[in-house]
């Protein structure tokens, strides 16, 4: 283009030879028959009917990780049990905030599996 030379006057001659692109056509859209795909229609599949029971396995995991929580809450280092209210907050405010958001998201997963069974 900086010379003055006409778009591929550069290339070797061989190169322009052996070009598939110069030498085969492209195809036209006649040469297809498509009007004809239904054997080639495969529609997915319905989705599984929702369980009429939502307490599985990860429900279960939240119970019991519920279950650790408490636990952990009302129970003092010797290992009985407290159930003083102020020794109670007192534990919920040492928590660390991931405990306290785990057994937030485990609370609302046992209550929602609660409530769908009534």
């Amino acid at each position: 283009a900086h010379s003055g030379k006409e778009f591929g006057t550069s290339l070797p001659e061989e190169m322009i030879k052996y070009n598939a692109a110069q030498e085969e056509p492209l195809p036209t859209h006649d040469q297809y028959d498509d009007g004809n795909f239904e054997w080639a229609y495969n529609p997915p599949s319905p989705p599984p009917p929702k369980s009429k029971s939502s307490l599985g396995m990860g429900t279960m995991f939240s119970m019991f990780t519920l279950y650790r929580f408490g636990k952990d809450t009302v129970t003092s280092p010797d290992g009985s049990i407290v159930l003083d209210p102020a020794y109670v907050i007192a534990q919920l405010r040492n928590m660390e905030p991931w405990r306290l958001g785990l057994m937030g998201m485990s609370l609302y997963r046992v209550v929602s599996a609660l409530s769908s069974l009534f």
